[in-house]
């Protein structure tokens, strides 16, 4: 007998200011369009456990498409000492940016663009990232 899905959409949060995601926030999509510079906070993998997901898209009041229009810094908080793995793809010449030890946080710059977007699941221990930006050098991986 197959196996029946029922209302297996994801759901969707608007942020506009500083938020903590909660452990029961996973299989989310947050759409963050800030008021002023934002911190986005993720729960700590070990708190999360093993399959917690979410998926963060920046949008900015300055366009819906548009390279460097973001007006607000986003940071994405991951929790410090994780030893996270992840690349960023760029869409630009710039390339892209890998996750090294010590980096806790995708720091998006006000030049960021709407649409950049970010993938985000932990195995429980650390989180795994991937990331598709227009520049990765606004959105890169940090301390």
């Amino acid at each position: 007998m197959a196996r029946v899905f029922f209302d297996t959409r994801r759901r969707i949060q608007n942020i506009t200011a500083d938020h903590t995601v909660l452990v029961g926030d996973s299989n989310s999509v947050f759409i963050v369009l800030p008021a002023a510079d934002t911190d986005l906070t993720l729960p700590a993998p070990a708190d999360a456990g093993s399959g917690w997901n979410c998926k963060v898209i920046l949008q900015s009041d300055s366009g819906f498409g548009g390279d460097g229009i973001m007006d607000y810094k986003v940071n994405i908080d991951m929790s410090s000492g994780t030893a996270n793995v992840g690349i960023i793809h760029g869409g630009d010449a710039g390339g892209s940016d890998q996750a090294v030890t010590g980096d806790d946080f995708i720091n998006c710059t006000a030049a960021a663009s709407p649409g950049d977007t970010f993938d985000f699941i932990t195995d429980g221990t650390r989180w795994y990232v991937t990331g598709l930006t227009i520049d990765s050098s606004e959105c890169p991986f940090g301390t």
